[in-house]
Order: C-alpha cells, then sequence, then structure tokens
C-alpha cells in the first residue's frame, strides 16, 4: 500500500562505486527513518550525486526479473497499522548502501508514522 502515487528519485547501486539510477518508489520510503547502530536516527535519503546510468532500478521487481531489484528492508509494524495496510510486515526499497549498513536487524523505527522493527535485509541483486 502507498500514501500516495509514485514518486522519482535516486538509487545509489551497491554493484558499482558511484553508479546512481533513477528509480519510482512510494513517498513515505523518502521519509522512512530507523536507529542506527549508533544510536540517533538515520533516514532513508537518496544519494547526493546525480544519475549517471539510464536504466532503472525497478522497486517492484521480482527476483526472477532481468534488471537491478534493489536492496531492501522487512519490517515488521509494532503498533496500530498505517491505514490501508492490512498486513504488519511491510518492504522498503533502501535508497543507499551507508543506510543499509548502519541499520542493525532488531532495530527500531517510523514507518508512515507507524513503530517498526527491523526483521531483515535483503540484498541488492543484479540480473
Amino acid at each position: 500500500m502507498s500514501a500516495g502515487s509514485f514518486t522519482l528519485t535516486k538509487y545509489a547501486a551497491s554493484y558499482e562505486a558511484g553508479a546512481i539510477h533513477p528509480i519510482s518508489v512510494q513517498p513515505e520510503t523518502l521519509s522512512f527513518s530507523m536507529n542506527s547502530i549508533s544510536g540517533p536516527s538515520i533516514t532513508n535519503d537518496p544519494p547526493t550525486g546525480a544519475v549517471n546510468r539510464s536504466i532503472s532500478a525497478k522497486a517492484s521487481k521480482t527476483r526472477r526479473e532481468i534488471g537491478l531489484s534493489p536492496r531492501k528492508f522487512r519490517i515488521e509494524f509494532t503498533g496500530a497499522l498505517p491505514t490501508e495496510y492490512q498486513s504488519p510486515v511491510a518492504y522498503v526499497t533502501v535508497l543507499t548502501e551507508q543506510f543499509y549498513q548502519n541499520v542493525a536487524v532488531g532495530a527500531t523505527g517510523t514507518y508512515l508514522g507507524s513503530a517498526c522493527v527491523l526483521r531483515g535485509k535483503i540484498p541488492e541483486n543484479t540480473r
């Protein structure tokens, strides 16, 4: 479920240093925050560089499709579910490797204003 239409942003790929792809994500992906390994909360901000790859990362791509499947977090809501969500589990695209590496499984955060916990990490996949 999404709180709105999709937003075009940037995704820093792990497969090659400096590779930045365009990606469309749900608006709430950009305000997703988690507590980092060092303690303070960090936000899932897009990379600061310019897009330098023409192939889009596809947030909803299956693992069998050809292309770039971005890294994701599997989160579980620990309180009330956000409006329109029926499952306590959600998958959120992680826009930078730094955010991915600085959050440990078990960390807490917020997504769509609801408390959540990180239950798993899904690495980037290229096919």
